[in-house]
């Protein structure tokens, strides 16, 4: 997905950006984050994909966590 955006504002360290396509929201990003060259009325194109793999590699390391976590709180406690 493509989404194209105008830099409307900055403010307060953020960039706010309206959609083109349709402007009827708001998306705040950090302007840190942009180049250095963007100003107000500039047009950003942003690529949004799923990174399926890395949603599978964080899943099973949650997993993987949640698992140790449970195996952990099931021991007997020793004595005080």
């Amino acid at each position: 997905m493509r989404l194209k955006v105008t830099v409307d504002r900055m403010e307060e360290g953020m960039a706010v950006l309206i959609p083109r396509e349709p402007p009827d929201t708001a998306i705040f990003w950090p302007a840190g984050l942009l180049p250095r060259s963007v100003r107000e009325g500039s047009i950003l194109d942003f690529e949004i994909r799923l990174d399926e793999e890395e949603t599978q590699r964080v899943r099973r390391r949650v997993r993987g966590l949640i698992e140790e976590l449970v195996r952990t709180s099931e021991r007997p406690k020793g004595r005080e």
